[in-house]
């Protein structure tokens, strides 16, 4: 899996992993499921857009060019603000989460 940041041209493909991690049917094959507690969309094209345009978005990506997974990193004065962490349902459990972990922690 090679870790990056994230480009413009990823946002759709964020937007949908974010989604698939945490709501609808799908992300009940993992264990990040907000299925049974709320509904709707997790995140839009815009506010994935600004943490993209911004360089605080690192995904994770696979041979083949799918997204894995997905970490937001922002600098906020003296400490450092860890969130958007989302892995394919199917693929947690997998090393995905911990690699992107890693790689945040540099």
């Amino acid at each position: 899996m090679l870790i990056r940041p994230a480009v413009p041209a990823d946002v759709e493909p964020l937007v949908a992993l974010i989604q698939s991690a945490y709501r609808g049917e799908g992300s009940r094959a993992g264990w990040t499921t907000e299925a049974d507690l709320l509904h709707g969309q997790r995140t839009d094209p815009a506010a994935v857009a600004a943490l993209v345009g911004g360089g605080a978005m690192l995904v994770g990506v696979e041979a083949g060019g799918a997204l894995l997974g997905c970490c937001q990193l922002e600098r906020r004065g003296e400490v450092a603000y860890f969130g958007t962490f989302a892995v394919q349902p199917v693929g947690q459990g997998a090393g995905t989460g911990s690699a992107l972990l890693a790689e945040a922690e540099r």
